[in-house]
């Protein structure tokens, strides 16, 4: 029997313009829960643009959006979307805010207050987010004090503190040694087993191919969405990136594109 769940996004014939530049063009597609997104393109391909119509951030020109089976003009339940933009990972890291502090700004309330009483003491939201996140014993130290990964797994506890069901991360990757990279895959690997639907921005096809359940393929259209397999065809990297180059098991797993 078919389930009755809405999928956690669903995107009917989305289009939008800069000026008279068409970004996106006619995007349908939709993530069951629990699925785990690789979302891939050159630069240029819509990735940022999408992610921001996804986000309630830009409205598309044409098309319709629904998270949660909820039309996005009428979604209210932010909390339910946990969002780590590029730009966390290559910010100033002097800035003097410790772990815990960092996390407590993501546990916002319906009007985009923070729920935690800053210096009374760590919240049992906060706690569980730095647990799931394995970085409970950083708790204290100062943001610029911590490596790469380190920083990395602090963003996603904040992400992760009004217990979302869906994360979204834009190129998460960035940065950060091959090591450090096998553990983080590892880790998103859990949360998406425990039951988090995850979409993932990435340029590193090895690894999305990999790691995630389904692709989704841009280059201002959508070139594919399903099994990850589909970045083994030439004939949808040439659709991505203009070019019939066999881009995995030829290259460095850790390039970018």
């Amino acid at each position: 029997m078919p389930s009755l769940e809405h999928p956690i996004i669903e995107t009917e014939h989305i289009s939008f313009f800069y000026g008279k530049e068409e970004v996106l063009h006619d995007i349908s597609f939709a993530i069951p829960r629990g699925d785990y997104i690789g979302l891939v393109g050159s630069n240029g391909s819509g990735k940022t643009t999408l992610l921001r119509i996804l986000l309630g951030l830009t409205k598309p020109a044409t098309g319709s959006v629904q998270l949660f089976g909820t039309p996005i003009g009428n979604f209210r339940q932010w909390q339910k979307i946990g969002y780590v933009p590029q730009n966390v990972f290559r910010g100033d890291m002097n800035f003097p805010a410790t772990v815990q502090e960092v996390v407590e700004s993501g546990h916002l309330g319906a009007r985009g207050g923070s729920l935690c009483q800053f210096g009374k003491g760590v919240c049992a939201e906060v706690r569980r987010a730095l647990e799931r996140a394995d970085i409970a014993h950083l708790i204290g130290k100062r943001i610029g004090e911590l490596s790469g990964g380190e920083r990395q797994r602090v963003f996603i506890a904040r992400a992760l503190v009004s217990e979302p069901e869906l994360l979204i991360l834009d190129e998460p990757t960035t940065g950060i040694d091959a090591a450090t990279e096998e553990k983080f895959y590892a880790f998103l690997g859990e949360l998406n087993r425990a039951g988090l639907t995850i979409i993932l921005v990435s340029h590193d096809l090895e690894a999305i191919t990999r790691e995630v359940k389904t692709v989704l393929c841009l280059n201002r259209r959508l070139v594919c969405y399903g099994k990850p397999e589909s970045l083994r065809s030439a004939e949808v990297l040439h659709q991505m990136y203009g070019t019939e180059k066999q881009v995995l098991h030829h290259e460095h797993p850790h390039s970018n594109l």
